[in-house]
């Protein structure tokens, strides 16, 4: 209540108040919170987070980024990985515990990326290309798993392990298919969401806990198999009170497993803090840069990976459980995701701030690659710029074109530039945020500026642009038309002011001076 008054993120509340009432706990009733009913606690916690997460990811959306991504996660993870595992062995730590240090340090949260990331610009690139990472990290992180829990740990128990996670996971995808129709069948009652949904994750969990692997790995699976649109945003919608549940129960848990660090915790805490901090976002911006992507895309992006994965803390438990982890590595991977989790919040609220102080001074330049961003080097005049090049940019982009008007697109997803090459439009690869790319644009000489994005902070940034060109931007709520109303040609708002009805106006613009300058009342008059 008391983060929520100041507003700030949930997520150090929760691990506050585990840390606070942890020691107070186990002094009144002893036994009942032990750490081992703290990490069976924490562990329910996990499995059922992972379930939603696995209900809220749209592979299909994503499916592209991942194909273009898996091999720069895989260089990402291994950059990061390799050296602290070298580290730690040398260091006198055994094989495993090395291992689970690299992990630590390599792998990001899927969970804190969802809880943080702002909802409201999901469909943006580097969100999408935050939840692509991930995704192929979670998976990873799975087989990690299956090979670390196999027991005893020899190449046939390894490799029927793996089978059966694989197969298991094939399960899931299957039940992408037939749980929809199960619900079409049965009704779409609220009722029923919950009850195929707790059905799911128990019949998936208990799969899993039969065939040896951990309920976590049937979790993801049983959320892959109702992760089908529009069946899964009414699961997340139906059970979301439990998913405020099972977040508050995770972080808790997770800062009630917290004791007095000994001097060798706190060392290897602080190494892994160092790594996950600092060296993971620049290593992280590096590789994505080197993969085309823009500086500020590659920045925002590293950013949401700036801690320590839920996946490891499964991997770490269950290891401890087992007697497989030395204490102060156990310790120090829980003390490392405790704070990066909290760190992790408040770097990703305040991205912007940070990125334009470290721009400011010029502190990525060190690491910047250079790359083609536009495909034209006259400078243009009287021309349109369209911010955005998915369907409605390519619809408003090539109506222009058809009308013999000079276009100029502005994206930051490397697809869609490739998509303009294609075509054959000029383009300019950057992100609409950044000053530099509407200099390039020449957005003072420009006729006409229409941003297509349909984000808040870029509809101020093209109304805040200096230049006697007439503006249109994209709405996302009647709230944010009224806004804007007043302050542009035309307000873009797809439940209403549709693409097409805009491509009339652009038309009608095009044809008469007069019907350009009727074109606000005429958006008043719609509105209305």
């Amino acid at each position: 209540m008391l983060f929520d008054r100041i507003n700030h993120p949930s997520i150090p509340a929760y691990i506050f108040s585990g840390i606070l009432i942890g020691p107070i706990a186990e002094y009144f009733f002893g036994p009942l919170v032990s750490q081992d009913n703290i990490l069976v606690l924490a562990q329910i916690g996990i499995a059922f987070l992972v379930f939603i997460l696995g209900t809220s990811l749209e592979t299909g959306k994503i499916h592209n980024l991942i194909k273009g991504n898996i091999s720069l996660t895989v260089i990402k993870t291994a950059l990061l990985g390799l050296p602290v595992f070298l580290i730690a062995y040398i260091y006198g730590f055994d094989v495993f515990n090395s291992i689970y240090l690299a992990l630590a340090a390599s792998l990001s949260s899927s969970l804190i990326s969802i809880e943080i990331l702002d909802t409201k610009v999901k469909n943006i690139i580097y969100h999408r290309l935050t939840n692509s990472i991930n995704l192929i990290q979670d998976i990873i992180a799975i087989f990690i798993f299956i090979i670390v829990a196999s027991e005893p740990l020899s190449a046939p128990v390894i490799g029927m392990n793996v089978v059966i996670g694989m197969t298991i996971l094939a399960l899931g995808f299957l039940g992408k298919t037939f749980i929809p129709l199960l619900i079409e069948y049965l009704g779409k009652s609220r009722e029923m969401y919950i009850l195929i949904s707790a059905s799911t994750l128990l019949i998936f969990g208990a799969l899993s806990e039969l065939t040896g692997l951990t309920i976590v790995v049937g979790a993801f699976a049983g959320g892959i198999a109702l992760s089908k649109k529009p069946y899964n945003q009414e699961v997340v919608h139906t059970i979301g009170s439990m998913k405020d549940f099972f977040t508050a129960i995770f972080f808790v848990s997770l800062g009630a497993l917290l004791v007095l660090p000994s001097i060798e915790v706190i060392v290897l805490s602080s190494v892994l803090m160092l790594v996950i901090i600092f060296i993971k976002p620049l290593s992280g911006i590096y590789t994505l840069q080197t993969n085309g992507y823009d500086k500020r895309t590659s920045y925002m992006t590293a950013l949401n990976l700036d801690q320590v994965s839920e996946y490891v803390l499964v991997i770490a438990i269950q290891a401890f459980i087992a007697n497989k982890i030395a204490p102060e590595v156990f310790q120090a991977i829980i003390l490392a995701a405790t704070v990066t989790m909290i760190t992790s919040s408040y770097t990703s609220r305040h991205s912007e701030k940070i990125y334009k102080f470290i721009e400011n001074h010029k502190w990525l330049d060190i690491i910047q690659k250079e790359f083609v961003d536009k495909n034209f080097s006259e400078k243009s005049e009287d021309h349109f710029i369209v911010g955005g090049y998915d369907i409605q940019g390519k619809e408003i982009t090539e109506t222009l074109e058809k009308e013999g008007e000079d276009v100029i697109v502005i994206e930051n997803n490397p697809q869609k530039v490739m998509e303009a090459r294609t075509d054959g439009v000029k383009y300019i690869y950057g992100d609409m945020m950044v000053d530099d790319v509407w200099e390039k644009s020449f957005f003072r000489d420009a006729k006409m500026i229409i941003s297509t994005v349909p984000l808040e902070k870029i509809s101020d940034k093209v109304i805040d642009l200096e230049t006697e060109a007439d503006k249109i931007i994209r709405a996302k709520t009647m709230d944010q038309v009224k806004k804007y109303i007043d302050q542009c040609l035309y307000v873009i708002y797809p439940h209403f002011l549709s693409t097409k009805k805009l491509i009339e106006h652009l038309k009608g613009s095009l044809e008469s001076e007069e019907y350009r300058k009727r074109l606000k009342k005429i958006t008043r008059e719609e509105i209305d």
